[in-house]
């Protein structure tokens, strides 16, 4: 499965980096997954061979073998406490970590998967937080839109909310995938491997054009990191959790929490269910059906009618 062959033996396993970079092989021509998930396991396991080489190997590559749970349990706890990572990224760096051991383990590399005993922390029971339009305009005003990197943090928080995108999808973002009139977008092989278009909000577009004829950056990717990559995941959450944090918001506010937002505004604005679960490029209306709320508000507006 493109794993790199070990000798016999515990002390010939294969180097960690070189193992790490054989499974991203393995999992884009084997188990076929898009570039973004392939990126975001490598994310994951490199965050923690750098942790592993600073800590505890004196900057030196450790070994698969030399992995033991004593190192991941740690790794975890630094993530948690200095990095103040919230459940639900401790959540995803477990699960990511989790297979790739099984994996190594599935070839024969390790004898034993050090993520064996390790639980991933609860989460809470609670459906997704969804922002009211003054909470909207605060974390929007957070923006800092006098450096060309508020700018774009504007262009990507608004996209998030007025297309209702998922964090995979706007990394994918391509230029080319905006409309030459700025008033449609392309989503290419979205979750599910599918592709739709989506219309653009005026207001959006007139960020979108102001950005694309001013922009510098020679990067495809509509949002890319200094080196010209697609942001990843951890990146568009830091950003978002950066404003939040600045607009004084509640820190249940995420990435999602946009995409959420998007579909119950839409909803509350008497937009047909069929149509919000197209735009979001759900499968099913049964998934779409979350985000139906129903606030105290709507429900005193109901009695009001008795």
């Amino acid at each position: 499965m493109g794993a790199t062959p070990a000798a016999d033996g515990p002390m010939s396993t294969p180097r960690l980096q070189d193992q790490i970079e054989a499974y991203g092989r393995y999992l884009a021509y084997e188990r076929r997954l898009s570039p973004n998930s392939v990126r975001k396991y490598q994310y994951s396991l490199n965050r923690l061979h750098r942790f592993l080489k600073g800590t505890y190997f004196s900057g030196s590559d450790p070994s698969l073998s030399d992995v033991q749970t004593l190192h991941i349990r740690r790794f975890i706890a630094y993530l948690s406490k200095e990095c103040q990572c919230e459940r639900t990224t401790l959540v995803s760096f477990i699960k990511d970590l989790r297979a790739f051991f099984a994996y190594a383990l599935a070839e024969g590399l390790i004898v034993k998967n050090p993520l064996q005993s390790i639980e991933p922390p609860r989460l809470p029971e609670r459906p997704p937080k969804s922002l009211c339009p003054r909470e909207l305009e605060k974390l929007f005003a957070a923006v800092n839109l006098n450096h060309r990197s508020g700018q774009r943090d504007m262009i990507l928080i608004q996209t998030l909310y007025y297309t209702g995108l998922r964090a995979s999808e706007l990394a994918r973002l391509q230029v080319f995938d905006i409309s030459p009139q700025y008033d449609r977008l392309f989503i290419r092989q979205g979750k599910g491997q599918k592709d739709r278009c989506l219309p653009i909000h005026p207001q959006l577009q007139v960020y979108l054009k102001d950005y694309l004829e001013n922009r510098s950056d020679p990067s495809p990717y509509l949002f890319s990191s200094n080196r010209g990559n697609p942001l990843t995941n951890f990146r568009i959450a830091h950003i978002i959790k950066k404003y939040v944090r600045q607009a004084g918001l509640s820190e249940s506010i995420s990435t999602h929490s946009l995409r959420h937002s998007f579909a119950t505004h839409l909803i509350q604005s008497g937009v047909k269910m069929n149509y919000v679960c197209d735009l979001l490029g759900h499968e099913s209306m049964d998934t779409t059906s979350i985000y139906v709320h129903r606030t105290v508000d709507d429900l005193t507006k109901l009695i009001a009618k008795i």
